[in-house]
């Protein structure tokens, strides 16, 4: 039998062996894929949102419970409403229909809380606190079956896979010793010459007369041997160049992953330290108003301590988590056509008593046609953390400032009459956890979140956010808009 057939029914042998296994593989890829979506996603996603909704139910069942008219202001509906927002998304992320069952009982019962007799109602929260509780649970148990699920399939793998590793181990050895015995003997002498190249001796005499693949061998040795001086003065130069690629493709892969690790661990974090830090505001809060009995008036100063203390990381942990999000790519963007006008003086309402007390004057330029498709809540971020930055930094009388500009790009200004900074510290501004040292940044708390978030945030609409500034000279914190985003309004368009 020749050699070429011998080998041709090799390779057919593990096509065909290659083949069933890849089909194999594939399809218990498909049902892996399947399950760890929903064990590590849905299910995740489900407990994440479960845990949250339990947690703002919470405070918010403890402040109704000292309310006169439980549900009756427009901030307890809005709490209600968020919620029910997370439980909504808990609902649609759950990976059983016991769990979806479970989680709209629980949704039916909230939405009645506000229709509940006074009477009734503090038994109705507790059932509810306790209902939220069992849902949690019902959705680690549901994760945890599948992810018996995913370990059974797992285990089935393994052992195809070795069954598929023996099979080729026995084809592979079968054909070796086919091949060994039709050309071993012919290529002894091809050997001893590729030994002496090998040994470094390049001036060999080979003789490659005749047809045969022994001859062909010879001349391929011939040919080896007269290119093989260039060849080591090229591969030294190629070894050199592709340890510096391969060194820079490592070092930019081990970046990433700590990055990516980093902002995985932060967004961890967060989450967990939000629950007991939510427990500590609601009771250092309970304490300073004696909810439940007088306390000293050193106790209370004490627990109004606490409170404020909490408030201050709770917002470090809101920035921290948002920032890791931002860094993680896990921000969703819901674009609606947004006026800026409106948002402006939104935000400006907002700090109007900050500006008030910081005796700052603030005015507003803004163009009240001008619309752009964004995500309302990020854009609105993005100006609170502006304007409240400009007030903060700018001293008595005064003036902070806002305008918008339209040319080749929408830009939205805030100005201030504070200090200034220099190119150096524009950079560390903007920059994670970046905070200037001057005397005025240090009277204030920070935790040098807010520039580099917002910037972040208006990357993501596809602009920017820009620091123009001098020492002395205030600042302009400008953020940028594409002017593809402008929505141009009927009546201008037709006018």
């Amino acid at each position: 039998m020749a050699i070429r057939f011998k080998i041709l029914l090799g390779c057919l042998g593990f096509i065909v062996l290659t083949i069933a296994f890849g089909a194999f593989v594939s399809t218990q890829e498909q049902q892996l894929g399947t399950l760890a979506t929903d064990v590590y996603d849905n299910a995740l996603v489900a407990m994440t949102y479960a845990q949250t909704t339990q947690t703002d139910f919470v405070r918010l069942a403890e402040a109704e419970r000292r309310t006169p008219k439980p549900f009756s202001t427009p901030a307890a509906r809005a709490q209600l409403d968020l919620v029910l927002q997370d439980l909504d998304v808990a609902v649609s992320q759950a990976i059983s229909a016991k769990g979806k069952r479970a989680a709209e009982r629980v949704r039916g019962e909230i939405v009645t809380l506000p229709k509940t007799p006074p009477a009734q109602l503090a038994a109705r929260l507790d059932t509810v606190d306790a209902d939220l509780g069992k849902l949690v649970r019902r959705f680690h148990a549901d994760s945890f079956v599948y992810r018996v699920k995913v370990d059974k399939i797992v285990e089935g793998t393994r052992s195809w896979f070795i069954v598929a590793i023996v099979a080729a181990g026995l084809l592979a050895l079968m054909i070796t010793v086919l091949l060994g015995q039709a050309i071993v003997p012919p290529i002894n002498h091809a050997v001893s010459i590729a030994s002496s190249i090998a040994e470094g001796k390049l001036d060999n005499q080979i003789a490659s007369a005749g047809r045969s693949e022994t001859a062909r061998l010879l001349q391929a040795l011939k040919t080896m041997q007269d290119s093989i001086v260039e060849s080591v003065r090229r591969a030294e130069a190629l070894r050199r160049a592709e340890t510096a690629r391969v060194t820079a493709e490592y070092e930019s892969e081990i970046a990433h992953q700590a990055s990516r690790a980093k902002s995985e661990f932060l967004a961890t974090m967060s989450h967990e330290l939000r629950t007991p830090l939510n427990a500590i505001l609601g009771f250092s809060e309970v304490i300073q108003h004696q909810m439940f009995g007088p306390v000293s008036a050193q106790y209370a100063g004490y627990a109004k301590d606490i409170h404020v203390s909490g408030m201050h990381l709770l917002d470090l942990i809101n920035d921290v988590l948002d920032l890791s999000k931002l860094e993680a790519g896990k921000v969703d963007m819901k674009e609606e056509t947004v006026s800026l006008g409106d948002l402006v003086e939104e935000c400006a309402t907002l700090v109007r008593d900050q500006a008030i007390l910081a005796g700052v004057p603030l005015t507003l330029d803004i163009d009240a046609t001008l619309l752009v498709v964004a995500d309302r809540r990020h854009v609105k971020q993005v100006v609170l953390n502006l304007l409240s930055n400009a007030l903060k930094f700018t001293p008595r009388e005064r003036g902070v400032s806002v305008r918008t500009r339209v040319h080749t790009v929408v830009e939205l200004e805030i100005a201030d009459g504070g200090i200034g900074m220099t190119a150096d510290e524009i950079k560390i501004a903007l920059s994670p956890f970046g905070q200037v040292d001057s005397k005025i940044a240090r009277q204030h708390k920070g935790t040098g979140l807010g520039l580099p978030i917002s910037r972040n945030l208006m990357q993501l609409h596809g602009g920017d956010l820009r620091l123009e500034s001098e020492p002395g000279r205030g600042t302009h914190a400008i953020a940028v808009f594409p002017l593809e985003r402008v929505v141009v309004m009927e009546d201008k368009a037709t006018g």
